[in-house]
Order: structure tokens, then C-alpha cells, then sequence
């Protein structure tokens, strides 16, 4: 059960996690054409993306460009991750609830005088009363973001580089569903 229970909330995380899309409010990619077929990719992850998630983005798109505008190869000129790290912090709070019990008890004597009254007493009150305080100091979460860059350039199949790059068609089949790449 346990295991069940913990899968689930990878599942739920996991759809948090920035999907293969242009940048956006939950992160996603950017590109820019470089001149030639070199492109610039950046890859803005959110607080639940990890940055292996963020850099298999980054191959998903540059395959992406590379089936998209005619070519089955790319080759990576340059690459770098890094992230920033968000903190918030709470206030802390205090909180105090009494809890009180009070009686009372009296006695009178009433004396007439003609037309009037007048009464004679005493009234006793006891209380008892117990105030507990509960105190929740702040509290600071951090959230790391990541972000990979990588610089490309396109290359066909005929081009005397390509023993040293990457497939194209091969990075879409085996990373494109791991960040929820769809073909068009």
C-alpha cells in the first residue's frame, strides 16, 4: 500500500513538472536561430522539474528543430546548466486559548419597613482559569529551478560530422514521451 501511495504522489509531481513547451508560466523552452543552422535553446524548469528533466527538454527540442526543418543530425557546440534557488519564509505565529469556570454563590435577608424592603447579603465568585499559548516559529522552503542552455547546429546525414552527433529521430523515440513531446 505504501508503495502505491508514494508512486501517486510521483505521478502528481511529475505532472507539476515543466512539460516539452514554449516558455511559459510553468517554464518550457525558448529557441533563437543563430545564423546557419545553429540555434540557441534555453530551458527555464519550475520548482518541480528536475535538472534531468530540464536538459532531456533541451535534446527533445533541438531534435525537434533539426526533424522539423529537413535535417537528421545535431551537434551540441555548447551546453550549460545551472538553476536559481527561490526561498520564502512565514511569519511565525502564536496563539493562546483560555479556558475559564466561575460559580457563585449568594445569601440575602430582607427586612420590611412599611411600604419598602431591604435586602442584606453576601455573594462569593470563585474562578479558575488556564491559558495555553502554542507557538509556530517561521518557516523558509527553498525551490530550485533549473535551467539548461545549449547551442546546436542542424546537420544532414551526408555531412562528414555526423559520427559525431546525435540522432535526431532516435532522441524524439527514446526521450520525446519522458517530457510529453507529441508529433504534429
Amino acid at each position: 500500500m505504501r508503495g502505491l501511495i508514494s508512486g501517486a504522489v510521483l505521478i502528481a509531481l511529475a505532472a507539476c513538472a515543466t512539460p516539452y513547451q514554449a516558455n511559459g508560466l510553468s517554464g518550457g523552452f525558448t529557441d533563437f536561430p543563430m545564423g546557419g543552422n545553429q540555434h540557441m535553446i534555453k530551458v527555464n524548469g519550475n520548482g518541480y522539474t528536475s535538472s534531468e528533466r530540464a536538459t532531456t527538454i533541451a535534446y527533445v527540442r533541438a531534435a525537434d528543430l533539426a526533424v522539423s526543418q529537413g535535417f537528421t543530425h545535431f551537434l551540441i557546440l555548447g551546453f550549460d546548466e545551472s538553476g536559481r534557488t527561490y526561498s520564502q519564509t512565514t511569519p511565525g505565529r502564536a496563539t493562546t486559548s483560555t479556558f475559564a469556570n466561575a460559580q457563585t454563590s449568594g445569601q440575602a435577608t430582607a427586612f420590611q419597613y412599611g411600604n419598602s424592603a431591604t435586602a442584606f447579603g453576601t455573594a462569593n465568585t470563585s474562578m479558575n482559569a488556564t491559558s495555553t499559548t502554542t507557538y509556530t516559529p517561521p518557516q523558509t522552503n527553498y525551490v530550485f529551478k533549473p535551467n539548461t542552455g545549449m547551442v546546436v547546429e542542424l546537420i544532414s546525414a551526408e555531412d562528414p560530422r555526423v559520427s559525431n552527433a546525435i540522432d535526431a529521430q532516435g532522441v524524439l523515440t527514446s526521450m520525446g514521451s519522458k517530457v510529453g513531446y507529441k508529433t504534429e
